[in-house]
């Protein structure tokens, strides 16, 4: 081989080399940057399931006092039933009110046509 030839088949080879690194090193940065970018996700939900896990223990926490409350207060037990299920003693009777808003869609009526509010406007 003649020196020339050998000189650009040399020549040849380093602009291989140096076009393979720059390309290795760009996809290497690449790579790299969008780990760091994951990394900062798993970060962030790790720190957001902490967070909730927290409330969580807490809830836990009341929700347990007060199971240990429903089991040593029978009183609390009979209030419960009472005011949230609408239970009732034997011979006891239950009288329902309605409210007034109830009545006004009851008769179709509007707020201005109320007895309250005709009685009101008529002492001016």
């Amino acid at each position: 081989m003649s020196k020339k030839n050998s000189k650009e088949t040399d020549s040849g080879w380093f602009l291989l080399v140096l076009a393979l690194t720059i390309v290795s090193a760009t996809g290497i940065a690449f790579l790299a940057h969008s780990g760091d970018t994951q990394l900062e996700k798993l970060i962030s939900r790790k720190k957001n399931l902490q967070k909730r896990n927290v409330r969580l223990k807490e809830k836990h926490t009341n929700l347990q006092i007060r199971r240990q409350r429903l089991h040593q207060d029978p009183q609390l037990i009979k209030k419960l039933a009472r005011e949230k299920l609408g239970l009732v003693k034997p011979g006891e009777k239950v009288i329902w009110f309605k409210k007034p808003e109830d009545y006004l869609k009851e008769f179709d009526l509007k707020e201005e046509t109320r007895p309250e509010t005709v009685f009101e406007n008529s002492r001016d």
